[in-house]
């Protein structure tokens, strides 16, 4: 139930938006996250894992009160340590996930391997290959 609730969210806060590519809606990435990790705080940290980098016009504040609010701290804890930070390069964000604890490298792999399968660059494909080998995975 709460899953869900969780994945009725993202379709909500994504609603209307389109990937970076312009091939599917914004929301089904991070349905495939949610649906790929194991259930409880993994898996709805997996569909939440990208509000905070993309609020679409909501506060951050509020995004993260809801989260907790309706989640819980573990849930929250997961979404923050996946967001990257307005002042990280990719990499340094990379590590810091790697620094974060196993929940959330299983879930950052799960995203990363999300991304190479949609991913036409080989600029990006190499830039994955890198945080792939920054997470051990």
């Amino acid at each position: 139930m709460i899953e869900q609730q969780a994945r009725d969210f993202v379709r909500s806060h994504f609603a209307g938006l389109r990937d970076l590519l312009d091939v599917e809606d914004k929301a089904e990435h991070s349905i495939r996250v949610g649906d790929a990790a194991p259930a409880g705080d993994s898996r709805i940290a997996g569909y939440l894992h990208d509000i905070l980098e993309e609020p679409n016009g909501r506060d951050g504040k509020d995004l993260m009160a809801y989260v907790y609010n309706t989640y819980g701290f573990g849930v929250l804890s997961l979404v923050a340590a996946l967001t990257r930070n307005t002042h990280e390069s990719y990499f340094e964000y990379v590590t810091r996930v790697a620094d974060s604890g196993n929940e959330a490298i299983a879930l950052k792999v799960i995203d990363i391997k999300d991304n190479i399968k949609r991913t036409p660059s080989a600029s990006m494909l190499g830039r994955y290959a890198k945080a792939l080998e920054i997470l051990n995975a």
